[in-house]
């Protein structure tokens, strides 16, 4: 949540100059450091160096374009935000913050949409596919949740209150105003809402009986992992068979009362009875098997909690559903 909080506050502080297709511009502070002033004397050789994935000309088309430009502070106008220039001293801009726009990259769209199962003047309720992140991130930037939505419905400061992993299908809370965010996301944060998943793992006999299970999660040796170690429990799962299936698979129901990252997917792995499909656990796959993958057998299913403004208790229903079949 603290993560996904700072997150939520920058995308909120660079508004000012307006969503392209539904994403917020990027930020960065220049660093006051003499080293790098002397190695990257413009704002051009800046850019190029702390962005090496990027090419040079495209950094001088931004900047030609007006793309990169001083962040205004929060009492001022839109109209006042100042786009800079490639060849401006990187020494005169130091502790300043800038901010761009991202290439329009081609993203593959997601075969299926989001659905929109419920909205107010308050709150909205996504039913998102797999395969689509909640937020962009890495090569993922227009097909997202948030950005499709924010086009869909023009509301410039819809927000996440809390996220899914992207290969994960189901329900995803957003949040309409800013001033609304803080009321819901703390709901998750104080552990609040009442979180129900479906997967399809192996079949366990000894898993027949519901029980509840506790561990300890931490960052794995891959960034892309989380790890089971000795400690303290910081996370737990309650765990049902709902029923089993063929070929020695079953349809577990999963009730997470905490929302540490890969949670279900890093625990349920540990268990022996890692989720169908999954490229992450127990073993990282390539990328290239990523890409091309059936679906992972994971669905957040059922979202229920008091609201925190109004107090009307709220249950919502995915009407997506596993493919036992496959």
């Amino acid at each position: 949540m603290r993560e996904l909080a700072k997150a939520l506050h920058a995308d909120l502080a660079v508004q000012s100059r307006g969503h392209r297709d539904g994403v917020a511009p990027s930020e960065v502070v220049i660093p006051a450091k003499r080293e790098l002033i002397a190695s990257q004397p413009t704002l051009l050789d800046y850019f190029a160096s702390r962005f090496p994935g990027i090419p040079r000309s495209e950094w001088e088309h931004r900047f030609a374009s007006g793309d990169v430009w001083i962040a205004p502070h929060k009492q001022a106008k839109p109209t006042q935000a100042r786009a800079i220039r490639g060849d401006e001293l990187t020494a005169a801009h130091a502790g300043t913050r800038l901010c761009y726009y991202r290439s329009q990259v081609s993203e593959a769209a997601t075969p299926e949409s989001e659905r929109v199962l419920f909205e107010d003047e308050r709150i909205l309720v996504a039913d998102k596919p797999h395969g689509m992140p909640v937020v962009p991130s890495g090569r993922y930037v227009r097909e997202t949740l948030l950005a499709r939505l924010r086009v869909r419905t023009a509301l410039a400061e819809l927000t996440p209150a809390h996220r899914i992993d992207r290969d994960t299908a189901g329900l995803v809370l957003f949040v309409k105003h800013a001033c609304d965010r803080s009321a819901y996301q703390s709901l998750f944060r104080d552990r609040q809402v009442t979180k129900v998943y479906e997967a399809i793992a192996p079949f366990r006999s000894a898993f027949a009986a519901p029980f509840c299970y506790r561990s300890r999660l931490a960052d794995g040796a891959h960034f892309m992992q989380m790890q089971t170690v000795d400690g303290e429990p910081n996370a737990e799962t309650e765990i049902s068979m709902i029923r089993p299936l063929a070929d020695g698979w079953a349809l577990y129901q999963l009730k997470p009362s905490t929302g540490r990252r890969h949670q279900l997917r890093a625990q349920l792995a540990h268990l022996g009875i890692p989720i169908q499909n999954d490229a992450i656990y127990p073993a990282l796959l390539a990328e290239e098997f990523d890409q091309n993958r059936a679906p992972l057998k994971l669905l957040a299913k059922c979202l229920a909690f008091v609201d925190p403004l109004d107090y009307t208790a709220r249950e919502f229903q995915s009407t997506r559903e596993l493919n036992t079949d496959q």
